[in-house]
């Protein structure tokens, strides 16, 4: 079927928002959802300072009404804590700054209990809905995106499903689609340079198979969009509707917590059942079998399924956002306790940079225990040349110019890594190298914006100090000088697609010092059979001084893309 414009807005409730004074209003819809916010052009005003110009949406489900922060500076307070998204109704109210956000009358009976639509889908839904989006002009023509949600963000910001970053006309959060029960409608959130549905601006519209809407220079098709409820369903089926299940994670995650309280001795029977039946990894199963197996999850909400990688700054594990029912990946640092100032520098380099092959950060854990980012199914170039040796060519040179585009990113806003190596550039299911660990990453205050100069954490970085990883060390880094720039890295990425490309590093030796020092005085050795074009590329950007290598990474992404036939402007 093809699914045609909400027709349950009559039958909505009305916000309750009660203000500093203590007196209540109450707001009937104006569309599909309330926008709430300071700024004129909300249909909610809130006019208190400590309420953002577009603060939260508000949008309607069968079973209540979801508030959901759009990135404000104070969040929505429910319970004591700060959310970023809440099911609100008569008996849990919200808090916007001081206005108390309620509904008159429904709502969800339990939040726990209740689906997320930043998830799922809500609503009587007999199967997954086909609902796919394609991109038909701007840079990502030819992109196709596929609806897994109720409530997908659409923005330039990091928790947007569809990213468009290409454009400042394109707000953090620019826009929303609903996808219920009666069909899927597109909310402008007051965003910079708003939308167009086939050619006309508007606030909200509902889309149909085959419909157009514009965000910045982006044209994007409804290809499909189908869906069948319980109002399509004959009436038979509908008596037969599926109870919505508590999610595996929920589910082991509850167990989990059931352990605390069994001996060791006991735990073996019912975690055996479990693994039986896949219903537990073999690492969680080691780990509930020892102490508490609530040291699997993390500040309630992030439940760690297994180890994916260990290094010197600390060890990542795969893990479940039981929020979203979404796979994340944690990071916790060796060094937390030792130096708590390295990670508060990862955290603050990490949230400022939002780019397509740097690996995004959604969260800190309470006390800075953990980090949360964006998992990146695929293996790290380390791994792929471990275990199948050499690459092809072509691949090297894209996933290079790849990482090349990211650190030129970087480079302007003022981060150099000073830690490139085959270990921190994921290849992802797609062939899409993502750069990640920032741990010794630089500010460079010079650019400005980051709010404290490097000096702010000394010893971390501090000129004098040689970091980094030995066999993809700058010879600037091995000899603790203070010309550390965007060059250091280009030297470093210039030796891992070095290795990439041999299967082998550069150089060899027997302890770190002679490594650097061949680093410094030796140049690598020549491999055969490389293009004679390439292999000037290779040794240009693994000179010796930085004068003499390329001068930015955007440089040497484009000598890259010019040896691959790649048109430069379109490549990226």
């Amino acid at each position: 079927m093809r699914v045609g414009p909400p027709s349950q807005i009559a039958a909505l409730p009305n916000l309750l928002i009660q203000g500093p004074d203590k007196r209540t209003s109450r707001t009937p819809p104006e569309g599909p959802c309330w926008l709430l916010g300071r700024h004129e052009r909300c249909p909610v005003r809130l006019t208190h300072e400590d309420v953002s110009l577009r603060h939260a949406v508000a949008i309607p489900f069968g079973c209540g009404v979801f508030l959901l922060d759009l990135g404000s500076r104070t969040g929505i307070r429910t319970q004591g804590n700060i959310r970023q998204s809440a099911w609100i109704s008569e008996a849990r109210p919200a808090n916007i700054g001081p206005y108390r956000i309620s509904i008159d009358g429904g709502g969800v009976e339990s939040e726990e209990t209740a689906s997320n639509p930043m998830s799922g889908f809500v609503g009587e839904v007999d199967r997954i809905p086909e609902v796919e989006l394609r991109f038909i002009g701007g840079s990502l023509k030819g992109t196709k995106y596929r609806l897994k949600r109720s409530i997908t963000l659409i923005g330039s910001g990091p928790r947007c499903k569809v990213r468009l970053r290409d454009s400042k006309a394109i707000s953090r959060v620019h826009a929303c689609l609903i996808l219920g029960e009666s069909g899927l409608t597109l909310v402008d959130t007051l965003s910079r340079s708003g939308v167009a549905v086939d050619g006309r601006p508007t606030l909200h519209a509902a889309l149909t198979e085959g419909g157009r809407f514009q965000i910045g220079g982006h044209l994007i098709e409804v290809a499909a969009c189908r869906l069948q409820t319980a109002n399509t369903r004959p009436a038979a089926a509908r008596a037969a509707a599926p109870v919505r299940r508590e999610t595996a994670a929920a589910e082991l995650t509850r167990f989990l917590k059931q352990l605390r309280g069994v001996s060791e001795s006991m735990r073996a029977a019912p975690i055996n059942a479990r693994i039986a039946d896949g219903r537990i990894t073999s690492w969680q199963a080691r780990k509930a079998m020892r102490k508490d197996p609530t040291r699997m999850i993390l500040d309630d909400r992030f439940l760690l399924m297994e180890a994916v990688g260990r290094g010197g700054m600390g060890t990542v594990y795969r893990a479940v956002d039981l929020d979203t029912d979404e796979t994340v990946a944690v990071k916790m640092p060796k060094t937390l306790v030792a130096d708590p100032a390295r990670l508060r520098r990862e955290i603050l380099i990490s949230a400022r940079l939002h780019h397509p092959h740097i690996v995004r950060l959604l969260d800190v854990g309470r006390d800075l225990r953990f980090l949360v980012f964006d998992f990146v199914a695929g293996l790290s170039l380390s791994q792929i040349v471990a275990t199948q040796g050499p690459q092809p060519v072509e691949s090297v040179v894209r996933w290079i110019a790849e990482t090349a585009d990211a650190l030129e990113y970087a480079r302007g806003t003022g981060v150099i890594h000073r830690d490139i190596k085959p270990a921190n550039i994921m290849v992802d299911d797609v062939g899409k190298a993502m750069l990640l660990d920032l741990g010794l990453a630089r500010l460079d205050e010079s650019v400005g914006g980051w709010g404290g100069s490097d000096e702010a954490y000394a010893g971390i970085t501090r000129i004098g100090c040689a970091v980094g990883t030995a066999d993809f060390m700058s010879p600037e880094q091995a000899l603790c000088s203070d010309q550390i720039d965007a060059r250091t890295d280009i030297y470093s990425l210039g030796c891992t697609m070095y290795a990439a490309l041999a299967g082998r590093c550069p150089f060899h030796a027997d302890n770190p010092v002679l490594l650097a020092k061949k680093h410094i005085q030796e140049f690598a050795p020549e491999l055969h059979g490389l293009d004679p074009d390439l292999a000037g590329i290779l040794r240009r950007s693994m000179e010796k001084q930085p004068a003499d290598r390329f001068q930015t990474p955007m440089e040497f992404k484009d000598a890259l893309l010019e040896w691959l036939n790649v048109p430069v402007a379109a490549a990226m």
